[in-house]
């Protein structure tokens, strides 16, 4: 096929060369490479890990003043993901429960395999496993229960028939809440523990509740313990037999887990795919090398059966190699894990090769707002990183933000330490309670569930009064109403009540006073006072519409009258999508600001100045892809 494309049926092989080697010089080539080609030479190939044959070789070594630069035009796989949510060692179980026993029994019996297979009873080494575990066992009244999620035929209610099962083996209590699809483990009069093996919590949500709505005023700033802080989870997780297991502690009367099944069966896509590409120099990524040869974020939908991404631009890595004669990728996902796909159909990438003169050189930086070695406090909105190397750059080089890749949620208030208070007298005495907001991404009705819990619910106990919506009479859509019930003054940092729709500008610094009056007579009778708001509540009053990127390798910008180490300054993406890419078709590309290049650093921040502040219940990274270059684009 490819002779008779170029009509050199009869030519030898360096002439060919010679030839394709013009046509790349003149214009570049697309070329295709599928995960099911080149079967004979690549018999091993699967969906995320192949290579390809090409169709003669690729001689470069002839042009001496020349490198040749390869670039990821667009890529198609299948979403037939594989739910991946078995220990890496395959005798290890998915959950173990640890119970400490307390009045029920003196000796605590044997421990005992659990499996979802058809025979609830499992055998297996149970020795073996005990002694993985014995650092755990520090009382002598404690057993060790293992269970085993190795059905190949799992479905929604198998898991939950099991589950519920397994009360019938242990001394948890379990119960169903099926409107929530959520199953809870308690315990009366036995401490217990969930060991959950960490790869399951990306696919079942467990959160530590407690069973009463007010345990003491240092319960009060952690309602809820939830595990889905991946360092969170790597710190506090414990080894046992070569898997790592996050602990949730059961207490009697107190504490409680709940594992949420709505996503157990759902497949788990990846948040973002690394293309890796073995005959492509090394890349530098934050402070190592990688062979990356594109990173992005795939948009895929429950409909679709195949995903397809053109990029907006290429991005061209330079070939390692003069002589090529087969290539090599593999995709893997945020965690560098390869992505697992079932049988289905085949991958394919379209590669845009270019030759460019050796003079002209460029390369590609990519950078993340992950913790490092010398930046442990990093976070997604400021964040430095140290390169493995110096870069050694002059004059003629200039730098672009090609694409970012950042979460697209952001927390409702912008701003730390916002706090409700409330004033009033207690005999005589003056009193004050506080209320820290909790910094997350809310909605509508959290806002008010916010205000209810200190209205009603705050350490000192004392019954404030309440929040709901209603429309005025005078008005045609829903306020807050601030119902107050005990005399005194509430406190609202004027954020929040921009937030919740108060617009008057009846403001002490920056807080305003909702007061409910005492008598003057003194008198104790109890009515209401009702404060309306101006407007309904304004969920996305603070959030961002563009994004500031500041950077101190690149010469200052100006900005209304001053300048500014601006790399970019782009919109936010106002979809429902929750991570986001943005790739930039026209690249800006700007002078460096110096030309020894050890560490860069970064910020994000909105049109106000402040850091963006990224939901902190995300914890998706920020991913920079800059595109170094001594010539013009």
């Amino acid at each position: 096929m490819w002779s008779k494309f170029f009509n050199i049926t009869l030519c030898k092989k360096t002439e060919i060369n010679s030839l394709y080697v013009k046509i790349l010089l003149k214009m570049g080539k697309i070329i295709y490479c599928a995960s099911n080609g080149s079967p004979i030479e690549f018999p091993n190939n699967t969906l995320t890990q192949f290579g390809n044959k090409l169709p003669f070789w690729y001689d470069f070594q002839q042009l001496d003043n020349m490198n040749f630069h390869v670039g990821l035009k667009a890529i198609g796989f299948s979403v037939d993901f594989e739910r991946h949510f078995q220990p890496i060692r395959p005798e290890n179980p998915s959950i173990i429960i640890s119970e400490i026993y307390t009045d029920r029994v003196s000796v605590a019996p044997p421990s005992k395999c659990l499996s979802l297979n058809k025979n609830l009873t499992r055998s297996c080494n149970i020795n073996i496993l005990d002694n993985a575990v014995k650092h755990l066992n520090v009382q002598n009244d404690r057993r060790f229960i293992y269970i085993y999620l190795d059905s190949e035929d799992l479905t929604y209610t198998k898991l939950l028939k099991f589950l519920l099962s397994l009360q019938d083996h242990t001394y948890m209590r379990t119960e169903f809440i099926p409107d929530k699809n959520i199953v809870n483990f308690k315990t009366n009069d036995t401490y217990g523990y969930l060991y959950v093996n960490v790869k399951l919590l990306e696919h079942m949500k467990i959160k530590l509740r407690y069973q009463a709505d007010l345990i003491s005023a240092s319960y009060m700033k952690q309602k809820i313990n939830i595990a889905t802080d991946v360092d969170n989870i790597l710190n506090n997780s414990t080894n046992i037999n070569g898997d790592n297991y996050f602990p949730f502690r059961c207490l009697p009367k107190l504490t409680y887990a709940e594992i949420n099944l709505s996503n157990m069966l759902k497949p788990k896509y990846p948040k973002i795919v690394k293309v890796r590409c073995d005959n492509i120099r090394d890349q530098i990524f934050n402070e190592k090398h990688a062979k990356d040869l594109a990173i992005f974020c795939p948009e895929i939908t429950k409909n679709q059966n195949f995903f397809w991404h053109e990029f907006e631009t290429t991005t061209f890595s330079v070939l390692e190699n003069t002589l090529l004669n087969d290539v090599s990728f593999k995709l893997v996902d945020e965690n560098n894990e390869q992505l697992l796909l079932k049988t289905g159909i085949p991958t394919v990438l379209k590669l845009d090769i270019q030759a460019m003169s050796k003079n002209k050189k460029s390369f590609n930086v990519r950078v993340t707002s992950d913790k490092q070695n010398l930046h442990p406090h990093n976070t997604r909105s400021s964040f430095n990183i140290n390169l493995p190397q110096t870069l050694f750059l002059n004059e003629n080089w200039k730098v672009a933000l090609s694409s970012i890749n950042l979460p697209n949620v952001f927390n409702t208030f912008p701003m730390q330490d916002l706090v409700l208070g409330f004033l009033y007298l207690d005999n005589g005495v003056s009193k004050k309670i506080e209320h820290f907001i909790p910094q997350k991404n809310y909605t509508q009705d959290e806002i008010v569930d916010e205000f209810n819990f200190f209205l009603q619910r705050n350490k000192d106990n004392v019954y404030i009064g309440k929040a709901y919506e209603e429309i005025p009479s005078n008005g045609s859509e829903k306020v807050l109403v601030i119902e107050m019930r005990k005399k005194g003054s509430l406190i609202v940092p004027r954020d929040v009540a921009h937030l919740i729709g108060y617009t008057e500008e009846n403001f002490r610094g920056n807080k305003t006073y909702f007061t409910y009056p005492v008598d003057p007579e003194g008198s104790q009778k109890t009515v209401t006072k009702k404060f309306y708001m101006n407007k309904p509540i304004m969920i996305d009053y603070f959030k961002p519409s563009y994004i500031m990127l500041y950077t101190k390798c690149v010469a200052p910008t100006a900005v209304s009258g001053q300048y500014m180490n601006i790399l970019k300054i782009f919109p936010v993406d106002f979809s429902e999508k929750k991570y986001v890419i943005q790739e930039f078709k026209h690249r800006e590309y700007l002078n460096l600001s110096n030309f020894d290049i050890n560490e860069l650093d970064f910020q994000l921040r909105s049109h106000t100045g402040e850091l963006i502040s990224f939901d902190n219940n995300n914890h998706d990274p920020v991913i920079l892809n800059l595109h170094f270059t001594n010539y013009d684009q």
